[in-house]
């Protein structure tokens, strides 16, 4: 707002201008027209500049408060003063100023995280005078749940590992008891990656289906294993392999196909992930059920031939208890079926009270910095995140655009 002390010049202009705009507040906006020159015009012209303490809170705050007492203006108390509601977004209050860095639109995730690594490392050792950095937004977080899916995943996936092959060592007692781990390895692998082939993207739903398919898989290679292991020793079975496999792969084959047919019902939901949630359990617990008959079964039968297994070792603990299980009397069946749907029953009246987390912040780690820097954010300036709206017309600055914009949808651009 350049201009001579009688008001003249650009600025001095636009807000003379501006006060025979609205003739219906006419008195209101040339008193306020008035408090803005005597401000400005009681700043020599020579610290009329941006940093300037006098400059800058011309232009920061508004006349809220300021008076006009024979030709002096009298400012309010500083606690009082407030901010231009049109640098509101940039100055939310008078302590923090809110700056942005605008990544390339459509980006995928990967090309966005990149970006903001770039910004990151750039502003990590850049200092502004007076003022406590704090860089963070959406594509921070972001970039947190990519290198989570990245990273994190794979260490939970290793430490399901660890805890499968403590319990096929303290509990399988079979020969070779950590082949049904490598088995469940070699099948998640493959179907992740057959996924990968189809073109499925990991999310933080898809990738869900990790400990699923580890579960499953684990499952069926522990079933088949032990079931060539009794038929070994306790069946004597001359062809032990094929034995197992015409009595047991049958009804795995079925009940697989029955959860494929149970997870690709997903298919009709609205949510993209859900769709593909779907579609990556029915395609990874075929993969895993494959692997499950085929390696154990392979790995087995040629262990048996170079070296036959023989003794007669005692039952588990486990096998002992699955045992009492199958000798519950069969009367009892009826009281069993009534809890299953009793609990079928009470699982849908409760479903319904199931919190839905759709905040994206609260999925990642509560304790990590970047959770600290968006709440600090909010807290200092009320807002988190922000919508990039773009309004296309003729003419912006129509009636009908200003109308369309201001009223939140209730006018009408009429036209692009």
């Amino acid at each position: 707002a350049e201009g001579d002390a009688d008001g003249t010049g650009p600025g001095g202009d636009a807000l003379l201008r501006a006060a025979g705009r609205d003739e219906a507040g006419v008195d209101v906006r040339n008193g306020d027209v008035q408090v803005s020159l005597g401000r400005r015009n009681a700043i020599p012209e020579a610290q009329r500049e941006i940093g300037v303490a006098e400059w800058n809170e011309l232009l920061i705050f508004g006349n809220d408060g300021y008076q006009l007492v024979a030709g002096t203006v009298i400012p309010p108390a500083r606690a009082d003063r407030a901010i231009r509601k049109s640098l509101a977004s940039t100055f939310p209050n008078p302590s923090t100023a809110v700056g942005g860095v605008v990544l390339r639109g459509n980006a995928s995730l990967d090309e966005q995280s990149l970006g903001t690594a770039a910004v990151l490392a750039l502003l990590e050792d850049t200092e502004f005078d007076g003022f406590d950095l704090t860089v963070t937004g959406s594509p921070v977080y972001l970039k947190e749940v990519n290198d989570y899916l990245k990273g994190g995943m794979v260490r939970l996936g290793l430490a399901a590992i660890v805890v499968m092959a403590l319990i096929l060592g303290f509990i399988f007692k079979v020969r070779w008891r950590l082949l049904p781990l490598l088995t469940v390895m070699i099948g998640v692998m493959w179907a992740f990656s057959l996924l990968g082939w189809l073109g499925i993207d990991l999310s933080l739903v898809t990738i869900a289906g990790l400990p699923i398919l580890l579960g499953l898989g684990i499952d069926f290679a522990i079933q088949v294993h032990n079931r060539i292991e009794e038929e070994v020793i306790k069946e004597q079975e001359v062809h032990p392999i094929g034995e197992t496999l015409a009595n047991l792969a049958p009804p795995m084959i079925a009940a697989t196909f029955t959860g494929v047919a149970a997870f690709v019902a997903l298919r009709i939901s609205k949510v993209p992930m859900i769709r593909d949630f779907g579609v990556l359990l029915a395609v990874g617990i075929v993969m895993v059920l494959i692997v499950a008959i085929v390696v154990p079964s392979s790995a087995l039968g040629i262990r048996e031939y170079v070296q036959r297994t023989t003794g007669d070792p005692d039952d588990t603990w486990i096998e002992r208890f699955v045992v009492k299980l199958g000798s519950i009397p069969i009367t009892l069946a009826p009281i069993l079926a009534v809890v299953g749907v009793a609990l079928f029953v009470g699982g849908v009246l409760v479903e319904g009270e199931t919190r839905i987390e759709s905040d994206p912040i609260r999925w990642i780690n509560q304790g990590s910095q970047v959770v600290s820097d968006v709440e600090r954010l909010e807290d200092e300036t009320g807002f988190s995140t922000t919508l990039g709206v773009l309004v296309e017309a003729n003419n912006v600055f129509d009636q009908r655009v200003v109308d369309l914009v201001q009223g939140g949808g209730e006018g009408r651009a009429g036209h692009r």
